[in-house]
């Protein structure tokens, strides 16, 4: 009896000195932001038939405005589209850009769609600055592919005519305007874009993001 209970005490012992000498358990990964916002932008081919999409951006941002993911690719144009000259004036995109970096639109827009969802299962919303042209461009697109899904301007938050009102800019005959997206972020941010800088996918989401979050702090939407 005697000798079980010196084991005893000699095997607590040997654990307490193991457990001393043990490291401390790492601290638990924090657990991803969820997102609150996908905010994207189209450029497009200008051309008559329904404006289809030559570059498509989106960039997925978590509450305060940190961005958890972003995505811009040219997408390839179906047979007997091209870009329309005046287009390309404006967003630098040629029939030969396309020809060399398109990609094809159905597996870009499906990636487009289930980012989307996923924003929106989490409680966040799809923004975009003039979403009624935009949202419908991403559905004349997957429709152009043979992709069977669609985007309606109801389901986003559109930076420009939320803001409108509260900018109350003028036209030259004295109506109120919407916003151009540099003109928001310059009442916003507080900083003047050169305007060379924009008609890029990719550029416009940003500036739009910073709209988007600046115009929350202000609670315009």
């Amino acid at each position: 009896m005697q000798c079980n209970r010196a084991l005893a005490r000699w095997a607590q012992r040997f654990f307490d000195l193991g457990a001393a000498d043990a490291p401390p358990p790492a601290a638990a990964a924090p657990l991803p932001s969820p997102p609150t916002a996908l905010v994207f932008d189209t450029e497009t081919c200008g051309s008559k038939g329904g404006q289809l999409a030559v570059q498509i951006a989106w960039v997925v941002y978590d509450r305060a405005g940190d961005e958890l993911s972003a995505r811009c690719e040219y997408l390839a144009l179906p047979p007997g589209r091209k870009v329309n000259v005046f287009a390309r004036r404006v967003h630098g995109i040629s029939d030969a850009t396309l020809r060399a970096k398109g990609l094809a639109p159905q597996f870009v827009l499906a990636e487009f769609f289930e980012a989307a969802d996923r924003v929106v299962a989490a409680g966040g919303r799809l923004v975009a600055h003039n979403a009624a042209f935009d949202a419908q461009v991403v559905s004349n697109t997957a429709e152009s592919c043979g992709l069977a899904r669609d985007l309606l301007a109801s389901e986003c938050l559109c930076t420009m005519e939320l803001s409108k009102h509260r900018l109350g800019l003028r036209n030259r005959r004295g109506a109120l305007k919407p916003p151009k997206n540099a003109e928001l972020y310059a009442h916003l941010v507080g900083i003047e874009l050169d305007d060379a800088t924009l008609h890029d996918a990719l550029a416009d989401v940003r500036v739009t993001g910073a709209n988007f979050f600046a115009g929350r702090a202000k609670r315009w939407w």
